[in-house]
């Protein structure tokens, strides 16, 4: 979850941004815990050899895994992920990102989800 105020809206929004989104140039976090960075392929459907990449800031290992299993979707491919880390998760003093090598999924236990 991102907090900000509306002083933080873009000026280039309305150009970035197709009908029902907005851009920022500050957002807070709202809970120190672990975030997902997670870069997509799009491609474009008149043409196979052309794709963009399109990164996604998630707290949801939920989607994470979603867009891992799909893998391919519609015009939307599963590049990437990193774990990004506070500093009460990985030991340090301050904020980390770290390259996932691999995902691995399998049902928990009951509690909440963990991290590896």
């Amino acid at each position: 979850m991102f907090i900000t105020e509306k002083r933080y809206l873009s000026p280039l929004s309305a150009l970035q941004c197709g009908p029902g989104q907005q851009s920022w140039i500050l957002g807070e976090l709202a809970m120190s815990r672990p975030w997902f960075l997670v870069t997509l392929l799009q491609y474009d459907p008149d043409d196979a050899d052309c794709a963009f990449k399109r990164t996604f800031f998630t707290s949801s290992v939920e989607q994470v895994e979603a867009w891992a299993q799909e893998g391919i979707t519609g015009e939307l491919r599963f590049k990437s992920a990193s774990i990004v880390t506070p500093d009460t998760k990985n030991g340090t003093s301050t904020w980390q990102i770290e390259p996932l090598a691999s995902l691995w999924f399998a049902d928990e236990p009951a509690g909440p989800p963990g991290y590896l």
